[in-house]
């Protein structure tokens, strides 16, 4: 299938992660809405959400980059940190 934007809401969930969506961001994004509805804090829900979505980024850019040296993956690792902190 090939991804198109615009997508109908009735698409069904396999069909959305064939086009870049994982499970978790697809559930974690599912969250937020139920609970933006329902009048709840959404607040964990969108962390998650962004975790998810960070974490497939980052999942793609590493199979395509050469291996890291150790000071890099520390001072990513560093930049990760910080801004669990904020």
């Amino acid at each position: 299938m090939k991804c198109k934007q615009g997508l109908p809401t009735a698409l069904k969930v396999q069909d959305r992660i064939g086009c870049g969506m994982s499970k978790e961001i697809y559930r974690a994004r599912a969250e937020v809405a139920v609970r933006i509805r329902n009048g709840q804090s959404a607040e964990e829900a969108r962390r998650r959400l962004a975790a998810a979505k960070l974490e497939q980024y980052v999942s793609r850019v590493v199979a395509q980059a050469p291996v890291l040296t150790d000071e890099q993956v520390d001072r990513i690792t560093s930049l990760l940190r910080k801004g669990a902190q904020h």
